[in-house]
């Protein structure tokens, strides 16, 4: 709601219940992964990213591989290509350990 008194230029993201950011709409994760992949001369479709929040969104339609934490909200889940057990769990390692080394699998059975 917050976001109709903005500037289009700027981003709202709401990353906790307590905590809100507002950022310039050209920042954010998914660029900031597409700047790291071209840095290292990494192709973004082999790139595994992992999110549980609002903010993650851009880096996980970013990432060849989009992986939400089992802790993340519906919404986010919903958009990933695979969901991982919840952070507190390890969930990152869990997906690492099933995905990273076989990003065609995942994109694939997902």
């Amino acid at each position: 709601k917050i976001a109709a008194f903005l500037p289009k230029e700027l981003t709202v993201v709401q990353t906790a219940p307590f905590y809100l950011e507002v950022i310039p709409a050209v920042i954010n994760k998914g660029q900031g992964l597409l700047d790291t992949c071209s840095a290292l001369g990494i192709d973004p479709r082999d790139a595994v990213a992992f999110g549980d929040a609002q903010n993650d969104v851009p880096m996980l339609k970013a990432a060849g591989v989009g992986v939400a934490m089992g802790n993340a909200p519906e919404f986010i889940r919903a958009i990933a290509d695979a969901v991982t057990e919840t952070s507190e769990s390890d969930g990152a390692a869990a997906a690492i350990e099933r995905y990273a080394l076989n990003l065609e699998t995942c994109r694939n059975h997902g």
